[in-house]
């Protein structure tokens, strides 16, 4: 065997990691990695019977410990009927008439697992879910051309990249601590660093213990693992103390967290190392820390204390005990700044504080029962200080509600009717919700009832169904109508809040109906329409300070009664006439007006596709054009574009749960293969999509309806070589399709997040320029 044989024998090489493309579990429970086979090193026009990428990071199942790197590559070569020569000997000498030496003396097939240049044959190396190889030619210099060197025992990084977050200053190579800024609302990030040279190692660590060493820095007993970590021994437990993560996992962060990214420590296998190395084990490895700040957003509010009633009620009342001297204005501020989702009770607190004005919060730390001197029941039973936002009082604690920017608060003093003397009914009646059963306008009465002033054991009744204008509750429930399959009385507690009355609602109404298809319950927002029994489910919170919108496809139960003889059919008068839906040949479009898309420059495209029932708000006014989008309303989005009609009972992801709103589409989009997942078993439903990422989706999805288009005129984006690997061809397509066009400068900005306005054009425009048949 040749020296330079013996090399490559030693040395099989590189898979340059896309750290944003996910690893997926298949349906039979075995795992996924990714091919890539490509030859960038040496043209045609030299000589080479081929170049470019062969294989484009396909996907290939594998079994957990028991497959190796050869499996793969021969795996998939010969699913997508391409030949190969050597793997049965550890070393691919030939790659469809490409073979070693083919460029001269130094050039060859090189593999690599996750960046690093391998050590030793492609038998020797298990691979496990989210692992990528590639496969690569190297034309001169043993690798040198593509990022191997035994030339030199450098272990720094030459780059690095984060899925979120900003540095403090650009990255350098030879600086090592950093502090990276992220969003409040950063869940979780991705790390992607670029070794100088490949044939170290690099690794990713959260919140890791590093001892220091005489030379180096490392982390107690992984030494002993370092087969199993790099793959020569088969997968095996990894403790959790080691926090370490792949570089296509997402890493869970918290504001002081530590990421460390470490290269090249001398324990660590490497081809530099030992006989035929260069001496990198006398080299010190290299750490770089990265130390989380999350960013607090500031945000302006406006806040006063208003109203003291009390002086008056006193004045007409000698009884009354209260302390106080001033009535109207007692406090108020233009603006205050605050931090970001700062509940109102803490900035009132701020405020307070700030003022030098006393007060006193109730035994539970919930509301503010008294400021300067002034108590809750001071004056009346029902007297006490009030609190509202944008003039709607809050009918949630001032412990939970959050503010945004902008927000005005005013806290009141009510001395009778707790709050109806300053602008509040939370305890007048009735107070008129909407209800929509089978296409009928009804409407739900709400009437507060205490049993004595004194106590809060007082109960809410709530009629869902037929309300006849001019009659009062008692009347309706004295005559009989609740019999009405659409009549409900539903009672709950005074005072009870958003959550507690959905859960009641929500019983109620299955006790009268069965809920069927997507989601089974209200608390899931749906917006399926068009279908005989549809229950369009509204209701605001007693206070009208926060407004949910619900919407159920329901069935009706059968109303014969079991013992004597059952009921007698509802009288016809009293239920509501049946919606027929318009004829399939001519579907009538439903008129959405959401507040926030006048003028906007996507107003256009969100009403087309919500009038079509394909998109929906984030509330019945509201659609939040600019918001960004996750990855489960992506694939709701094209699942309704698909008009599939396919049910699932359970997801393969355990992130996704039977009960939740898009079980239907991820579980349709796993199975398509529109979308896969994200590793361990998980979607991340919630996880943002970058532009690049929706791309991707929806060229799947329009492979998958096989879809043809009207091309438009080809073009290059100008940040080309921004792309992922794994994107480029269906941003490509994507862009021919007339689906994308990208941005004025003639970027595309890969990896920015889609907004839903985005995305709701590029749906309008793969309408627009598919042809249909």
């Amino acid at each position: 065997m040749s020296q330079s044989k013996k090399i490559f024998a030693f040395i099989i090489a590189l898979v340059m990691i896309i750290s944003l493309f996910p690893a997926v579990v298949s349906a039979d429970g075995t795992s996924v990695v990714y091919l890539t086979v490509e030859n960038t090193t040496y043209s045609v026009e030299e000589g080479a019977p081929w170049d470019g990428k062969l294989l484009d990071t396909i996907p290939v199942e594998i079994t957990e410990g028991e497959t190796k790197i050869v499996d793969v590559i021969t795996s998939g070569l010969s699913e997508k009927g391409h030949a190969q020569t050597g793997a049965e000997e550890g070393y691919i000498t030939d790659i469809n008439g490409l073979g070693e030496f083919s460029s001269g003396k130094t050039g060859g097939w090189m593999v690599s697992l996750n960046d690093w240049f391998i050590n030793a044959g492609i038998d020797a190396f298990y691979v496990s879910d989210g692992d990528i190889i590639n496969v690569r030619f190297t034309s001169t210099g043993l690798g040198e051309d593509i990022g191997s060197s035994w030339n030199n025992n450098i272990k720094n990084l030459s780059d690095i990249s984060f899925s979120a977050g900003e540095l403090n200053e650009d990255f350098s190579s030879e600086v090592y601590e950093y502090t990276l800024t992220i969003s409040s609302g950063t869940e979780s990030i991705k790390v992607t660093p670029t070794a100088v040279n490949k044939n170290f190692q690099t690794r990713i660590y959260l919140n890791a213990e590093f001892i220091d060493g005489e030379t180096e820095k490392y982390i107690e007993g992984e030494a002993e693992l370092e087969n199993i970590l790099c793959g020569v021994s088969a997968p095996g437990e990894i403790p959790s103390e080691f926090g370490l993560y792949k570089r296509t996992e997402e890493i869970p962060v918290l504001d002081g967290d530590v990421i460390y990214v470490v290269c090249g420590l001398s324990y660590w296998n490497s081809m530099n190392n030992g006989e035929f190395g260069s001496g990198a084990e006398e080299v010190p490895g290299t750490v770089y820390s990265f130390n989380i700040v999350k960013e607090n957003p500031e945000i302006n509010i406006n806040a006063g204390v208003y109203d003291y009633t009390a002086l008056t009620y006193k004045e007409n009342n000698p009884e009354c005990n209260a302390v106080v001297s001033e009535t109207g204005v007692v406090y108020e501020t233009e603006s205050f700044t605050v931090a970001e989702n700062t509940t109102v009770l803490d900035a009132l607190k701020e405020i307070l504080n700030n003022a030098q004005i006393p007060y006193s919060l109730d035994s539970y730390s919930s509301y503010i029962s008294s400021v300067n001197g002034l108590s809750e029941m001071d004056c009346t039973s029902q007297s006490g200080w009030m609190i509202s936002v944008n003039d709607e009082f809050l009918s949630v604690g001032a412990n939970e509600a959050v503010l945004n920017d902008g927000d005005t608060i005013k806290l009141h003093y009510s001395v009778e009717g707790w709050g109806t003397d300053v602008g509040s009914y939370f305890t007048g009646g009735p107070v008129v919700k909407k209800l929509v059963i089978g296409g009928v306008t009804t409407k739900i009465t709400s009437n507060t009832v205490y049993a004595d002033e004194n106590d809060w054991t007082g109960t809410t009744t709530y009629y869902l169904g037929e309300y006849r204008e001019g009659k009062k509750n008692t009347e309706i429930e004295g005559d009989g109508s609740h019999e009405n399959p659409f009549i409900i009385p539903v009672e709950v507690p005074s005072r009870t809040d958003i959550t507690s009355l959905t859960a009641k609602l929500e019983t109620s109404l299955h006790e009268k109906y069965l809920v069927i298809g997507e989601g089974e319950g209200l608390t899931n927002i749906l917006e399926q329409t068009n279908y005989e029994d549809d229950v369009t489910f509204s209701v605001e919170t007693l206070g009208g300070f926060v407004k949910n919108y619900y919407t159920v496809k329901v069935t009706k139960k059968s109303y014969g009664g079991g013992g004597g003889g059952g009921n007698s059919a509802p009288e016809e008068e009293e239920v509501p006439e049946k919606v027929i839906p318009p004829a399939e040949e001519e579907k009538t479009d439903i008129i959405v007006n959401f507040e926030d898309t006048k003028g906007h420059w996507a107003e256009n495209y969100i009403q087309r596709l919500a009038s079509q029932n394909i998109i929906n708000g984030k509330t019945e006014k509201s659609f939040a054009p600019d918001d960004k989008i996750t990855r489960a309303e992506l694939v709701t989005l094209l699942y309704r574009l698909s008009g599939s009609e396919e049910t699932y009972q359970r997801s393969n992801f355990n992130d996704v749960k039977e009960s939740d709103w898009y079980i239907q589409a991820i579980s349709w989009a796993e199975e398509k293969g529109i979308a896969g997942g994200m590793g361990k078993g998980t979607f991340k439903p919630d996880e943002y999509v970058t532009r690049e990422q929706t791309a991707v989706f929806i060229i799947r999805f329009c492979e998958y309806m096989e879809y043809e288009f009207r091309m438009v005129e080809e073009k290059e984006f100008s940040d080309v070589s921004d792309f992922s690997e794994w994107s480029g061809t269906a941003v490509s397509k994507a862009q021919k399709y007339g689906i994308i066009n990208g941005f004025e400068d003639g970027t595309f900005a890969p990896k920015e997040t889609s907004t839903r306005a985005q995305t709701a054009k590029m749906l309008c425009n793969l309408l627009d320029n598919h042809i249909k048949e």
